[in-house]
């Protein structure tokens, strides 16, 4: 089970549904979420708070987030992003984890698997969250 860290995680969900964003938040609870429903708002958003994880649409209604995603690394290249997507398309995966991506999760994901991406992230990064 997810062990609850020292101190909040800031994590940043880039996407157009509101469903999703509002999933998100539930499962999320006890940490600091900021959202944002399109790129040129999320990558703002970026910008500013420093988020430690993103959630990053692959489908936006502006600009694609695979183009979000290299918009993220040309900021930060050690950006913690994973890609959201309604679809398993093997090529969209492979484009994404080329481009830098540290995970992809298709939608709709369980707590489980939301909870799986945090725990990775917090292994990874075991230094900064304890």
């Amino acid at each position: 089970m997810l062990q609850k860290p020292k101190r909040k995680l800031k994590i940043l969900t880039i996407d157009d549904s509101e469903v999703i964003r509002t999933v998100i938040l539930s499962m999320l609870r006890g940490h600091f979420c900021t959202f944002a429903s399109n790129t040129e708002k999320g990558i703002s958003q970026y910008e500013l708070l420093h988020p430690e994880i993103v959630f990053l649409d692959i489908n936006l209604p502006d600009i694609n987030g695979m183009d979000a995603l290299k918009m993220i690394r040309q900021y930060d290249n050690n950006a913690y992003v994973i890609m959201l997507t309604g679809s398993s398309q093997l090529p969209d995966v492979i484009e994404a984890m080329k481009l830098g991506a540290s995970g992809y999760m298709v939608k709709p994901f369980s707590k489980k698997k939301m909870v799986m991406a945090l725990e990775r992230y917090m292994v990874q990064h075991q230094d900064q969250v304890s």
